[in-house]
């Protein structure tokens, strides 16, 4: 680093002294290491009041006292000492340093206040165990680091000391309802296990062969989709393990609020925690235990939410909730893109904020586009994210989701989100594999099953509680508010293809919402994925392949389809010619040439099958993965049934997916190469029942738990 002063110099026995501790002593950029977090926090809370630098605040006042000496100051001629003089070392546990940095960090919190002190170490801990809403309970805090146990690539099959990985809440001891809550959930469990098998097996259908995948991909993605599809049947009570990084303020905040939790497993598991941290980072939370500090924080967050509940239920009693879907924008600016291009200028101007919104005001349309185009830049990837201007505006969305979805969607701590309590209120979701794999009925009546035991443990008082019994396939509303950045981050994560359908889907209705206002923001997302590919985890792991896909009974081809089905893969061949001819061009010149060749489509269709009729509708440029494709939605009306074809066009691959009723006989096909639409005209026909064959538009399922 030229032209910055040299770094102090030390002697050879001053250097021996800190190498163990620090990363160098001769330049101005090191790290700290082989010390405890409270002697970290301690040195760092000094530094900011002594003019010396942060090695030598070491030596003079850290690195050790003979025994009877006290206070912070420089010891005359001290020797260097062995690391476990100093605290935690490399050689183990000594007691000068880190009593004297306790002593100095209870002084810095205790006589100054400065909770930003606690904030300079921190700890790790493994919560094992947990049931599913405690871990939200854990995870509530922004500013620390999580890893949770994946229901999506872990299967909950093994049984532990003979019992599945449920929790059974302490609230249910020496009730009626403990004997009925574990039948319910042995019930829940043995369901899951009994159809895990069915399910891979059904999801290798719609794999590519082995022949022509990654084996282990194969394998891998088969069973991660068939996880996927089961886990709605799991209880909320379902024990999780959970990995936790804070700092010592966080860590003090996550127990005040776990004490104060109306469930006792969070109660418990704030005690736990405690006595854990305490071995590793007592001094920073001392204030926890402390009456008029940590006492009076637990009972006021206990007493607010007591009060807020009975003013709730006393106003808002016979309110019933009106419908919404699954994904509504509650809340957004109609100035936000205008806020964002003012706010985009505001660091490479001398402007004041308000006189630059005024200008960005008087631009034109053309001019805004143009200042976001610049700020926002040629995107690589979804990691390159333009700057804070884009937290200038925001959105806010109400949810109404599966539980499953709702955990991985919580982990984005950075926004603001609230939910409601897991009830049996809003209905659960049957995913379109259970259908198929014939599991329907089995999965409604641990639907129902539970939802009584909800409604039998609630009567009793213990509305809190009840949430436990219910499966993660029922529904919960909750709100998530973020800005545009933080929506650009989740919304392009959670749609890759890779992602679990409910999350991907809520996401993808998310950018199309911010479209509809700000579409110059949503343009901005370029790496949202709105295919609708069931593929996506193998593509993350291999190149796309040329593929055939039979039914989901695995049927042999016929090899002449009948006139109708001939007729819409004439459609499709057509479709499919007209991008190959504009494979260079743009989306908007692929629609226009389309729409003009609307009725030339029309009129072959209607040769081929006088009782078909057309209509065509085309999507602007979107992108795929990484790539970007051209898209085209053909809707087709055939005997009164509407039918979609989505065309998507990424380099030389073209993804096919076909919808269609069941009736049609048509049978699902995903992916194919180009080069192979010749093919298409040998896709199968044969009379499909409908329990087999499940329209994509009808993948999600909403039922109460009366159904």
């Amino acid at each position: 680093m030229p032209d910055t002063p040299a770094p102090e110099s030390f002697t050879d026995d001053e250097r021996r002294a800190l190498a163990p501790y620090f990363t160098n002593v001769d330049r101005p950029v090191f790290v700290l290491r082989n010390l405890p977090e409270v002697v970290k926090a301690a040195l760092f809370a000094r530094y900011s009041r002594s003019a010396k630098s942060l090695r030598r605040l070491f030596l003079d006042e850290f690195r050790g006292a003979p025994a009877g000496r006290s206070g912070a100051g420089p010891h005359p001629n001290p020797p260097p000492l062995p690391p476990s003089e100093i605290g935690w070392g490399l050689t183990g546990e000594g007691t000068v340093g880190v009593a004297r940095s306790e002593q100095l960090f209870a002084r810095v919190l205790a006589e100054y206040g400065d909770d930003s002190v606690a904030q300079l170490g921190g700890a790790h801990i493994a919560v094992e165990g947990a049931s599913n809403l405690l871990t939200k309970a854990l995870e509530w805090g922004r500013l620390m680091a999580y890893l949770e146990q994946s229901t999506r690539y872990i299967p909950y099959t093994q049984r532990d000391g003979g019992r599945w990985r449920y929790h059974v809440p302490a609230e249910l001891e020496g009730s009626a309802l403990r004997e009925r809550f574990v039948a319910a959930l042995d019930r829940s469990f043995a369901v899951y296990a009994r159809w895990l098998e069915p399910a891979i097996a059904y999801f290798k259908q719609l794999l590519p062969p082995p022949e022509n995948a990654v084996a282990g991909a194969f394998q891998a993605t088969a069973r991660a989709q068939a996880l996927d599809a089961l886990r709605g049947v799991l209880p909320a009570a379902t024990t999780s393990n959970v990995g936790i990084f804070g700092s010592g303020q966080a860590f003090e905040l996550l127990l005040l609020r776990l004490r104060a939790h109306p469930l006792a497993e969070a109660r418990a598991c704030a005690e736990a925690m405690r006595a854990e941290l305490e071995q590793v980072i007592p001094a920073f939370l001392t204030r926890v235990d402390r009456r008029e500090r940590g006492g009076v924080w637990s009972e006021y967050l206990a007493a607010t939410r007591t009060a807020t509940e009975q003013t709730a239920a006393a106003l808002l009693a016979g309110v019933a909730a009106q419908p919404r879907d699954e994904v509504t924008l509650t809340d957004v600016d109609p100035d936000g893109e205008v806020k964002v291009v003012a706010a985009a200028l505001y660091a490479v101007s001398s402007l004041p904020d308000d006189q630059l919104l005024a200008q960005a005001r008087a631009l034109s349309p053309a001019q805004r586009a143009d200042v976001l185009r610049a700020y926002v830049g040629e995107r690589q990837n979804r990691r390159h994210k333009p700057g804070r201007a884009f937290e200038r505006t925001a959105y806010r969305f109400d949810v109404l989701a599966d539980y499953g979805a709702f955990r991985d969607l919580q982990r984005h701590r950075l926004l603001s989100l609230e939910w409601q309590r897991l009830a049996p209120d809003h209905g659960y979701v049957t995913p379109a594999a259970v259908v198929a794999i014939g599991a329907e009925a089995e999965w409604g009546e641990v639907m129902r099953t539970a939802g009584e035991l909800h409604r039998a443990i609630a009567d009793a008082g213990l509305a809190d509680v009840a949430g436990y019994a219910l499966p993660m396939a029922y529904r919960v509303r909750f709100y998530m508010e973020m800005n545009a950045r933080e929506a650009m981050h989740l919304i392009e994560l959670r749609s890759t293809p890779q992602g679990h359908p409910a999350y991907r889907r809520i996401a993808q209705r998310m950018h199309r919402l911010i479209g509809e206002h700000h579409p110059a923001i949503a343009a901005a997302m370029r790496f949202v994925d709105h295919s609708e590919a069931e593929q996506g985890r193998l593509a993350a792991e291999q190149a796309s392949e040329s593929l055939l896909i039979p039914n989901a009974r695995g049927e042999p081809a016929v090899e002449e389809p009948g006139p109708r089905l001939a007729a819409l893969l004439q459609l499709l061949q057509v479709g499919l010619q007209r991008f190959e001819q504009l494979a260079g061009g743009d989306a908007l010149a692929l629609g226009a040439q389309v729409v003009e060749d609307q009725q030339a489509l029309a009129e072959q269709v209607e040769r081929a099958a006088p009782a078909a009729a057309m209509k065509v509708q085309v999507h602007a440029a979107g992108h795929h993965q990484q790539r970007p494709h051209q898209r085209l939605l053909v809707l087709v009306v055939a005997d009164g049934v509407e039918h979609r074809f989505e065309l998507l066009l990424g380099g030389e691959v073209v993804a096919a997916v076909v919808e269609v009723d069941a009736g049609l006989e048509l049978l699902t096909l995903r992916r194919v190469h180009a080069r192979s639409i010749t093919g298409l005209l040998r896709v199968w026909e044969r009379g499909v029942d409908r329990s087999s064959v499940v329209s994509r538009r009808s993948s999600v399922r909403s039922a109460s738990s009366d159904d």
